[in-house]
Protein backbone atom coordinates (compact mmCIF):
# COMPACT_ATOMS: atom_id res chain seq x y z
CA UNK A 1 0.00 0.00 0.00
CA UNK A 2 1.06 3.24 -1.08
CA UNK A 3 1.36 6.57 1.07
CA UNK A 4 -1.24 9.19 0.83
CA UNK A 5 -0.44 12.05 -1.91
CA UNK A 6 -1.86 15.72 -1.90
CA UNK A 7 -3.47 14.66 -5.19
CA UNK A 8 -5.33 11.57 -3.31
CA UNK A 9 -7.30 14.15 -1.47
CA UNK A 10 -8.63 16.30 -4.75
CA UNK A 11 -9.66 12.47 -6.21
CA UNK A 12 -11.66 11.30 -2.79
CA UNK A 13 -13.40 15.04 -2.69
CA UNK A 14 -14.11 14.54 -6.40
CA UNK A 15 -15.68 10.83 -5.42
CA UNK A 16 -17.61 12.33 -2.24
CA UNK A 17 -19.25 15.13 -4.88
CA UNK A 18 -19.97 12.57 -7.43
CA UNK A 19 -21.75 10.90 -4.81
CA UNK A 20 -23.80 13.66 -3.27
CA UNK A 21 -22.07 12.35 0.24
CA UNK A 22 -21.79 15.87 1.57
CA UNK A 23 -25.13 15.17 3.78
CA UNK A 24 -24.70 11.57 4.62
CA UNK A 25 -21.20 12.82 5.76
CA UNK A 26 -21.76 15.46 8.01
CA UNK A 27 -24.71 12.96 10.15
CA UNK A 28 -22.20 10.15 10.64
CA UNK A 29 -22.01 9.22 14.38
CA UNK A 30 -18.55 9.35 14.96
CA UNK A 31 -17.08 10.14 18.32
CA UNK A 32 -13.36 10.29 16.52
CA UNK A 33 -11.67 10.85 13.49
CA UNK A 34 -10.23 7.23 13.26
CA UNK A 35 -14.43 5.97 13.28
CA UNK A 36 -15.46 8.32 10.92
CA UNK A 37 -12.45 7.39 8.27
CA UNK A 38 -13.80 3.85 8.80
CA UNK A 39 -17.67 4.95 8.07
CA UNK A 40 -15.97 7.18 5.40
CA UNK A 41 -14.69 4.00 3.85
CA UNK A 42 -18.19 1.70 4.38
CA UNK A 43 -20.03 4.80 2.58
CA UNK A 44 -17.73 4.51 -0.46
CA UNK A 45 -18.25 0.72 -0.91
CA UNK A 46 -21.86 1.11 -0.13
CA UNK A 47 -22.07 3.53 -3.37
CA UNK A 48 -19.43 1.44 -5.36
CA UNK A 49 -22.21 1.30 -8.03
CA UNK A 50 -22.40 4.70 -8.20
CA UNK A 51 -18.97 5.36 -9.05
CA UNK A 52 -17.75 2.28 -9.62
CA UNK A 53 -14.96 3.52 -11.75
CA UNK A 54 -13.49 6.52 -9.52
CA UNK A 55 -13.43 4.44 -6.66
CA UNK A 56 -12.13 1.29 -8.18
CA UNK A 57 -9.40 3.63 -9.72
CA UNK A 58 -8.56 5.28 -6.50
CA UNK A 59 -8.20 2.27 -4.36
CA UNK A 60 -6.76 -0.02 -7.35
CA UNK A 61 -4.10 2.59 -7.24
CA UNK A 62 -3.80 3.04 -3.43
CA UNK A 63 -2.89 -1.06 -3.65
CA UNK A 64 -0.84 -0.69 -6.61
CA UNK A 65 -2.56 -2.56 -8.92
CA UNK A 66 -5.06 -1.39 -12.02
CA UNK A 67 -8.40 -1.15 -11.36
CA UNK A 68 -9.21 -4.69 -13.23
CA UNK A 69 -7.49 -5.96 -10.80
CA UNK A 70 -8.91 -4.63 -7.75
CA UNK A 71 -11.86 -5.58 -8.84
CA UNK A 72 -10.79 -9.19 -9.64
CA UNK A 73 -9.98 -9.50 -6.12
CA UNK A 74 -11.28 -12.26 -3.45
CA UNK A 75 -12.63 -11.66 -0.36
CA UNK A 76 -9.57 -12.26 1.62
CA UNK A 77 -7.13 -9.90 -0.46
CA UNK A 78 -10.17 -7.10 -0.04
CA UNK A 79 -10.42 -7.42 3.61
CA UNK A 80 -6.36 -7.39 3.61
CA UNK A 81 -6.33 -4.07 1.59
CA UNK A 82 -9.13 -2.71 4.13
CA UNK A 83 -6.66 -3.31 7.02
CA UNK A 84 -3.90 -1.84 5.04
CA UNK A 85 -6.08 0.88 4.46
CA UNK A 86 -6.61 1.84 7.94
CA UNK A 87 -2.62 1.76 8.81
CA UNK A 88 -1.62 4.35 5.59
CA UNK A 89 0.74 7.12 6.80
CA UNK A 90 -1.70 10.40 6.74
CA UNK A 91 -4.60 8.64 6.53
CA UNK A 92 -5.93 9.76 10.41
CA UNK A 93 -4.98 12.86 10.28
CA UNK A 94 -6.67 13.77 6.98
CA UNK A 95 -10.02 12.36 8.47
CA UNK A 96 -9.07 14.14 11.60
CA UNK A 97 -9.20 17.33 9.56
CA UNK A 98 -12.37 16.25 8.06
CA UNK A 99 -14.09 15.45 11.51
CA UNK A 100 -12.99 18.73 13.01
CA UNK A 101 -14.08 20.78 10.00
CA UNK A 102 -17.68 19.68 9.99
CA UNK A 103 -17.13 16.82 8.39
CA UNK A 104 -16.86 18.19 4.95
CA UNK A 105 -16.56 22.33 4.06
Amino acid sequence: MRQLKTSDIFRLSSIIRKLNLKKELASLNAETPEKFGLQLILLLFENLDQAEEEISAFFADLAGKKPEEFKEMDLAELSQFIEELQEVQGLKDFFRSLFQTGKVS
